[in-house]
C-alpha cells in the first residue's frame, strides 16, 4: 500500500505543469525579500540567483546580486556584478551599503566603487529650464497634444490642459480616481486616460472630447485586480495598453479590450509605445523593452548597446525613436532609444541623470523638447511640481 501511494504521488508530481515565468519570478522575488528581512543570507542569494535568470536585464537586480554575493562571501563574484553596473553608466551607492562593509580594504572594491561614483548623479547638458506647475495639477500623467497645442496633464483629481509655456491652463475634467497614464488622439480631437478608482476596484481606459473633457467611452480591462497603466495609440486607430499587476496588454478590439498574445514573457510592464510606420509595438517592463510585430505576432527583446533600459516607466515614441523614463535605478535617468531598421539593437543616449527624474514617471515630447513630469514623492514636501524640460 505504501509503494502503490508512493507511486501515484510520483506520477502527480510529474504531470504537475512547470510555473509560468512570471509566476516563478513572483515566488522568487518574495522568497528573496523574505530571506533578507531575516538575514538568511545563503537563502537571499539563492532567490536572486533566480530573479536574476529571468531578469538578467534588470540593473536593481544585478545591484541586489552583488549584495547578496557580498553577504554570502563571495567577493569576487560581487565586484564582477559591480563593475557591470559601473560599465552601464550607474551610480549605486555602495560605500553606503552595509552588506559590502566588509569589502572596504579590497583594491578592486575601492575600484569599482569609485567607478560607480564618478558616474553621477549629475546633470546632462541637454536640461533647460523648468516649468513650474499650479499644486492643483500634482499628479503623474502627460502627453502632448499637437490639436490644441497644449500638454494635457493627469493625476488624482482630474485633466488639465496647460499652455506650452506654462502659463495659462484650463481643467478638462474632474473625476475622484488615479490618472496613470494619459494619451492624446489628434485624428479623434479627443484623449485616452487610463483611470483606476481602488475603493470601487475599477480599472478602464475611458476616452475624452479634447475642447472640453466630456467622456465619451470607457473601456474595462478583462482582468481581476487591473491596474490601467500606459496607452500607446495604433496605426489602425485603436490602442494597445498595459495591465501592470497582471503583467498583461491589451488591445481593442471591435469595441472590446482583449489580450495580446506575445511570444515572450512580459514581467510588470509599465510604458508602452508603437511605431506607427513600422507597426510594431515597444512595452517597457522588468527587464527590458519587448518589441511586438502586431502583423506576424512575433516578439523579441530590444537589445541595447552598453547599458541597461529595464525598469522604465513612462515611454514614448518621437521623431524614429523612444523615450523613456526610468526611475528606478541610481540615478534615475531620461533615455532616447533608437533601434536600428529591424528593432533588434538600439543606441541608447542618456538625456538627463540627475535625481529629480526619480520622483518623474511619465514624458511628453513637443518639437525637439522632452517633458517630464516632475514631483515629490513625498505627501507632506511643500515643492511644486514642474515640467523638466530637455532637449532632445
Amino acid at each position: 500500500m505504501i509503494a502503490t501511494l508512493k507511486l501515484s504521488l510520483l506520477i502527480l508530481l510529474a504531470g504537475e505543469a512547470e510555473p509560468s515565468p512570471l509566476a516563478k519570478f513572483q515566488l522568487h522575488n518574495r522568497e528573496a525579500r523574505a530571506a533578507r528581512e531575516r538575514s538568511d543570507h545563503a537563502a537571499y542569494l539563492r532567490h536572486v540567483r533566480v530573479v536574476q535568470s529571468l531578469l538578467p536585464g534588470n540593473a536593481s537586480v544585478r545591484y541586489s546580486l552583488a549584495r547578496a554575493y557580498a553577504l554570502n562571501g563571495h567577493r569576487d563574484s560581487a565586484v564582477a556584478e559591480l563593475a557591470t553596473l559601473a560599465r552601464q553608466g550607474f551610480a549605486y551607492r555602495v560605500l553606503e551599503e552595509p552588506a559590502f562593509a566588509g569589502m572596504a580594504g579590497q583594491e578592486a572594491f575601492r575600484k569599482v566603487a569609485a567607478e560607480l561614483l564618478a558616474n553621477g548623479p549629475g546633470e546632462g547638458a541637454a536640461r533647460l529650464e523648468s516649468l513650474k506647475l499650479p499644486d492643483e495639477m500634482r499628479g503623474e500623467a502627460i502627453t502632448w497634444s499637437p490639436a490644441s497645442r497644449s500638454f494635457l496633464l493627469g493625476g488624482e483629481g482630474g485633466v488639465h490642459s496647460l499652455a506650452p509655456d506654462g502659463g495659462s491652463s484650463r481643467l478638462l475634467g474632474r473625476w475622484d480616481a488615479q490618472v496613470l497614464g494619459i494619451r492624446a488622439d489628434p485624428a479623434t480631437a479627443t484623449f485616452l486616460t487610463c483611470v483606476n478608482h481602488e475603493e470601487a476596484g475599477t480599472s478602464q481606459v475611458a476616452r475624452h472630447r479634447l475642447s472640453d473633457g466630456a467622456l465619451l467611452a470607457t473601456y474595462p480591462l478583462p482582468a481581476a485586480g487591473a491596474l490601467c497603466n500606459d496607452i500607446a495609440l495604433l496605426p489602425d486607430g485603436g490602442f494597445a495598453v498595459t495591465d501592470s499587476n497582471n503583467s498583461l496588454v491589451f488591445r481593442l478590439e471591435g469595441g472590446r479590450l482583449a489580450p495580446l498574445s506575445f511570444s515572450r514573457p512580459i514581467f510588470l510592464p509599465n510604458g508602452i509605445a508603437a511605431d506607427p510606420a513600422s507597426g510594431r509595438l515597444f512595452v517597457a517592463d522588468a527587464n527590458g523593452i519587448l518589441v511586438h510585430d502586431i502583423a506576424a505576432g512575433a516578439s523579441w527583446h530590444l537589445e541595447p548597446e552598453a547599458t541597461s533600459i529595464a525598469g522604465i516607466d513612462g515611454m514614448i515614441w518621437h521623431k524614429g525613436a523612444l523615450v523613456g523614463v526610468q526611475n528606478q535605478t541610481i540615478p534615475a535617468r531620461l533615455l532616447r532609444i533608437r533601434p536600428d531598421s529591424a528593432a533588434r539593437r538600439a543606441e541608447v543616449a542618456v538625456l538627463l541623470a540627475d535625481p529629480a527624474v526619480g520622483n518623474s514617471a511619465t514624458v511628453a515630447a513637443m518639437d525637439d523638447e522632452a517633458f517630464v513630469y516632475s514631483r515629490s514623492r513625498d505627501e507632506g514636501a511643500q515643492d511644486q511640481p514642474r515640467l523638466l524640460r530637455v532637449r532632445l
